[in-house]
C-alpha cells in the first residue's frame, strides 16, 4: 500500500582523558594511531563523520576480555563490528591501564592487521591495514592479548568503522566499545585509585562536557590551546555525552560536575538558565564565554507523494502520518522544538497516534531524513540541514512551513526566532519559495559562575586567536554539503548573542581585545 492510500485507509558515554589527536582524510591502510576513542583521543568519526557515533542498528562487542585477570596470561579477545548496511569494516584496539600506560601486549597473527607502538607513551595499537569485507553480517577481529605481569587494571578500548564501501567519509557508521578487566591482585587488594596520577599532580583541572560531533572539535582546539597557555601542569577531561548537549552538558556545567560545556543553540542555556522549557529548575550560575557560527534550523520535511504542503493539511484531514525525529518527551532540543512546533500548529502527539500515526525515534538528521527517503516514514523533523541532501537528491519532497502565528507562539513562550530555507537551496525550485522554519543556529562555549576570571579570560581568548589554527581549518577543508560551520567567522560574532551574561573574565577578554565597544 503506498503512502497516499494509506491516508485515505487511515551509549555512552565514554570518558576522555588528555589532549585529542588531530583529524585527517579516510584511511583505508590503517588509521594513525591513537584514535580509540578511549582516554582522551578521538575516534574515526574524525574522518567518517556523516553519521552520529554509535547511531544507526549497527553494534560493536569485544569478546573475550576476562572480567578478572591473571598476570601474565594471554587471553584471545575476538572484535565484532557490525550493521545491517555494512559493506566492509575497519578496527583500531588498544589496552591501557588507568594511568593511560600499556597494560600488557596485544598482537594479531592476521596479515590485514598491524601494531604500532607510541613512543611517547608505549601504547601499542592494533589496526587495519585494509579494510575486512562483510562475512555473514559482521566483520570479525581475533587479536591476543598478554596481560601484564604487574597488577593492576586494564581497559580495552576500540573504535570501527562499518563502511559502505565508497571510499569516502560519508555514509559510514562508526561505534565505539570499551571494556575493563581487574588483576586479581587489584581486586584483592580494593585498591583502585580515585583519579589517575597525573591529574592529580597537576596545577589546573579542567572538566569539559562536549565531546560528541563537532562539539569535539571546539573542546579540542580551546581545551589545547589553554593547556598551552597555562602551562603544561595543566590537565582536562573531556566527557562525552554523545549527541544530547542540549540537557546533559548543561545540567553537567549548571550542577558544578564540569567546569566547561558545549550546547546548540545557545537559546537552550537561557531557557535552562530561566528554568523553561524541559528545565525542571533555573540554572542560574550558567555564564558563556564564546559563541561559534553555524546557520542551521529545524524543519520538517514530507514526502511530496502524500500530497501535504501544511500543518493544516495534518490537522485537517487528520493525517496519521509517520514523523521521524528524536524521541518525543525526552529532555532534548530537537525533540522538544518539535513538539512545540506540532502543538503550536494545533496538533498534539496524541493527536498524531489517535490518527494512526507515529513518532519514529531515530539518533540524528540522517536519520530522519533517511527514513523518509526510505519510505519507513513520511516526514522527517530535524536539525542540521544539509544531511537532508540524502533525501532531497532522490525523492521529491515538500517542506512544510511554519506559519506566522505559530512562530509567533513560539517566540513568546520560549523565545526562538525565525529562520528560512532560501529558495532552490536544495536544487531548482526546491523550495519553490522561500520557507519559513525556526532557528537552531550557533554552538556556545558555557561556563559556570565557578570558574575564576583568569581562565574565562584565557578560554575567551584562546577561541577567538586560536580559531584559524584549530578549528576554520578543519571546516574549511570540507565541501560544502560536508561543511556544518560557517567559516571563517569574523571575532566580533563571537561575544554577541550567546543566550546568557558573558562571564566577567571572558568580557574583559573582548573589551582589551578590542572586539566590544566600552557602552556596550
Amino acid at each position: 500500500m503506498s503512502a497516499a492510500q494509506r491516508f485515505t485507509r487511515r551509549l555512552l558515554a565514554f570518558v576522555l582523558v588528555s589532549a585529542l589527536p588531530g583529524t585527517a582524510a579516510t584511511f583505508e591502510n590503517g588509521p594513525l594511531p591513537a584514535n580509540t576513542g578511549g582516554f582522551g583521543e578521538t575516534d574515526c568519526s574524525a574522518c567518517h563523520f556523516d553519521n552520529t557515533v554509535n547511531a544507526g542498528n549497527g553494534n560493536l562487542t569485544i569478546e573475550g576480555v576476562p572480567e578478572v585477570f591473571e598476570q601474565g596470561r594471554r587471553y584471545a579477545l575476538t572484535i565484532v563490528l557490525s550493521h545491517p548496511d555494512l559493506v566492509g569494516g575497519g578496527f583500531q584496539v588498544s589496552v591501557r591501564n588507568t594511568d593511560g600506560g600499556p597494560a600488557g601486549e596485544l598482537a594479531s597473527a592476521d596479515n590485514d592487521v598491524s601494531a604500532t607502538t607510541l613512543t611517547t607513551t608505549g601504547v601499542t595499537y592494533l589496526q587495519h591495514n585494509r579494510p575486512r569485507a562483510n562475512a555473514s553480517g559482521a566483520v570479525r577481529w581475533n587479536v591476543t592479548w598478554k596481560a601484564p605481569e604487574a597488577g593492576d587494571n586494564a581497559i580495552v578500548s576500540v573504535a570501527a568503522n562499518a563502511t559502505n564501501g565508497d571510499a569516502s567519509p560519508l555514509g559510514d557508521y562508526v561505534y565505539l566499545a570499551d571494556a575493563k578487566s581487574t588483576s586479581a591482585e587489584t581486586q584483592a587488594a580494593s585498591s583502585e585509585r580515585a583519579e589517575p596520577t597525573f591529574w592529580r599532580e597537576t596545577r589546573y583541572n579542567l572538566r569539559w562536557a562536549g565531546a560528541a560531533s563537532n562539539l569535539s572539535y571546539i573542546t579540542r582546539y580551546i581545551a589545547e590551546g589553554m593547556l598551552e597557555e597555562l602551562g603544561r601542569d595543566t590537565g582536562y577531561i573531556a566527557y562525552g555525552t554523545r549527541g544530547n548537549s542540549t540537557s546533559v552538558n548543561i545540567y553537567a556545567v549548571g550542577d558544578y560536575e564540569v567546569d566547561f560545556g558545549l550546547t546548540t543553540p545557545p537559546l537552550m542555556a537561557k531557557l535552562a538558565h530561566d528554568g523553561n522549557a524541559y528545565f525542571d529548575k533555573a540554572y542560574t550560575d550558567l555564564r558563556a564565554i564564546a559563541v561559534l557560527p553555524q546557520d542551521d534550523w529545524i524543519m520538517c520535511v514530507a514526502d511530496a507523494e502524500l500530497g501535504i504542503t501544511s500543518f493544516a493539511d495534518i490537522r485537517e484531514r487528520r493525517l496519521g502520518v509517520r514523523i521521524a525525529t528524536n524521541r518525543i518527551g525526552r529532555d532534548n532540543g530537537v525533540s522538544f522544538l518539535v513538539e512545540q512546533l506540532f502543538r503550536a500548529h494545533g496538533i498534539s502527539p496524541e493527536d498524531i497516534e489517535r490518527w494512526g500515526g507515529s513518532f519514529i525515534e531515530v539518533l540524528g538528521a540522517p536519520g530522519a531524513a533517511g527514513k523518509v527517503r526510505d519510505s519507513e516514514a513520511d516526514i522527517g523533523c530535524h536539525e542540521y540541514w544539509k544531511a537532508f541532501y540524502r533525501l532531497t537528491d532522490v525523492k521529491p519532497v515538500t517542506i512544510l512551513p511554519v506559519t506566522d502565528a505559530a512562530m509567533g507562539t513560539l517566540a513568546d513562550r520560549f523565545g526562538y526566532r525565525p529562520n528560512f530555507v532560501r529558495k532552490d537551496l536544495f536544487g531548482p525550485g526546491n523550495p519553490a519559495n522561500d520557507v519559513q522554519v525556526v532557528d537552531y543556529s550557533d554552538w556556545l562555549v558555557m561556563v559556570n559562575a565557578n570558574v575564576p576570571d583568569d581562565i574565562a579570560y584565557v578560554a575567551a581568548k584562546i577561541a577567538v586567536e586560536e580559531k584559524e589554527r584549530g578549528y576554520e581549518r578543519l571546516y574549511l577543508g570540507q565541501t560544502d554539503r560536508q561543511r556544518s560551520a560557517d567559516v571563517p567567522v569574523d571575532p566580533k560574532t563571537m561575544w554577541n548573542n550567546v543566550g546568557v551574561a558573558l562571564h566577567p573574565g571572558a568580557e574583559r577578554y573582548y573589551r582589551e581585545a578590542g572586539l566590544m565597544d566600552n557602552e556596550e
